[in-house]
């Protein structure tokens, strides 16, 4: 039989034997390694006797059964269900974890941690980035490929069906079973077409050998129509910077159609996974992944690449409100944004900020002076007529912020907890905001602002 190992430092991470697949491949031994943190990381396959399972010992539980294909300890991936014995051991190794009042902790990073168990998932097909108890653990499995399709009349075909087999088809419409089959193998059967009347789009398939489950898989589905999406997408547009960075590139939306190959959709169907995914994505405005970022000082470009993100996502309107935006200490880094902002396509753009000092910071007359100064931005000026900003001077400062906008009935925007003028010189945080947060904000600080709160207003 194989046996696959992954050490680190030493000490072994992970054990898998597995039985009959030395048959099948030529006897060879591999080796890969890794360096990680202060250990190396090495993965080695070598052929054993099938007794050295006889030696498996000390282990505190033992878990034996069926894996279905797909899931994250099934070392065979899609293509196969594994049988399992798995040795569960107490004592793990001691240059990953620590053992403190009777709970393991990680000793080493998060991030060795996390390139650790990528090694073993890469290697050994097992996922220990979410099951870290599994290390120092020993599998013993057993392959069991798939070996059935569905033809072009809807039936189910197995091949090669040893004998004594026992082969239970549960047929679906989305999760409802619509019709079950068993069916009986005594010799061995070389092909076996199982066939139903009724209309499914899905089946759960069940394989019993001498009384016992060697296969199990559910919710299969097969690919009976296709869509292309062909898109043709534009050149990036890159603008030169003169501060915070050489140059930033925005990604142009591309355009594009639709082919459809194979049986076509009813129409009704297409209507309700349509309107699904409309409300999915409305559900997902309201809580948006990875809410919240920390930014330390020298992190510009991430600071940078989720701002413009926000601006990216801005069809319609645009707000910037940024008290201290016009602040002179950082002149270079406003005239970079600036290009940045002229050139994304919303509709409308609006800048808000307070010129509270003077001394410290330009008012709306400077900061046009300053606009027309600029090379690239004058330019534009000259091609277009405009920058297409609108910006506000308001009488007094708000404390936080924030880039918001308004696509369609979709709003969203991030709050930045400094100037983006002053981005890579502090530590802060850029928080993600859900559609109804938004929204009530982008309302509440537009009626504040139209509500006696501006001082001037010109558009560029």
């Amino acid at each position: 039989m194989i046996c696959d190992k992954v050490t680190y430092g030493g000490q072994t991470i992970l054990t898998i034997y597995h039985l009959g697949l030395d048959k099948d491949v030529p006897k060879r031994i591999i080796e890969k390694t890794e360096k990680i943190g202060r250990y190396s990381l090495k993965f080695i396959e070598t052929f054993v006797e099938d007794k050295e399972i006889e030696k498996i010992k000390d282990w505190i539980r033992k878990d034996e059964g069926i894996i279905p294909p797909g899931k994250s300890f099934n070392p065979y991936g899609d293509s196969a269900c594994a049988h399992v014995i798995h040795y569960c051991y107490l004592n793990k190794p001691s240059n990953i974890f620590k053992l403190q009042n009777n709970l393991f902790s990680l000793k080493l990073s998060v991030d060795e941690y996390i390139s650790i168990s990528e090694f073993v998932e890469k290697y050994m097909g097992i996922d220990i980035k979410t099951n870290p108890m599994f290390c120092g653990d020993i599998f013993v499995c057993k392959c069991y490929e798939r070996n059935y399709s569905c033809n072009k009349e809807n039936n189910i075909v197995f091949k090669n069906i040893p004998a004594n087999s026992t082969i239970i088809v549960h047929f679906k419409k989305g999760k409802l079973i619509v019709s079950s089959i068993k069916t009986d193998i005594l010799g061995f059967q070389e092909e076996l077409n199982i066939k139903t009347e009724c209309i499914w789009d899905n089946h759960d398939v069940e394989i019993y050998h001498n009384g016992e489950l060697v296969y199990y898989q559910n919710d299969l589905y097969y690919m009976r129509h296709v869509f292309l999406n062909t898109k043709i997408k534009e050149p990036a547009q890159i603008i030169k910077l003169s501060k915070i960075g050489t140059e930033y590139v925005i990604e142009k939306d591309s355009k594009g159609e639709v082919t459809q190959i194979g049986e076509p959709i009813e129409e009704y169907t297409q209507i309700l996974s349509e309107s699904s995914a409309t409300i999915n994505k409305q559900i997902q405005a309201e809580n948006p992944d990875d809410k919240i970022f920390f930014i330390k000082p020298g992190e510009l470009d991430k600071a940078t690449k989720l701002i413009g993100e926000a601006f990216q996502a801005a069809k319609d309107e645009m707000w910037l409100f940024d008290s201290y935006f016009t602040d002179k200490n950082g002149m270079s880094s406003i005239l970079d944004w600036l290009r940045i902002i002229a050139n994304y396509p919303s509709k409308e753009k609006h800048i808000v900020f307070c010129c509270s000092n003077p001394e410290r910071a330009l008012d709306i007359n400077e900061l046009i002076c300053e606009i027309e100064k600029d090379s690239i931005l004058k330019e534009m000026i000259r091609l277009k007529g405009d920058i297409g900003i609108h910006f506000y001077q308001a009488k007094s400062p708000i404390h936080d912020r924030f880039v918001l906008f308004k696509s369609g009935d979709t709003y969203g925007g991030i709050n930045i907890g400094t100037s983006i003028n002053s981005l890579e010189r502090n530590h802060y945080c850029i928080s993600k905001l859900s559609n109804s947060a938004a929204k009530i904000i982008l309302c509440e600080l537009k009626d504040w602002l139209h509500n006696g709160n501006i001082i001037d207003d010109k558009e560029v």
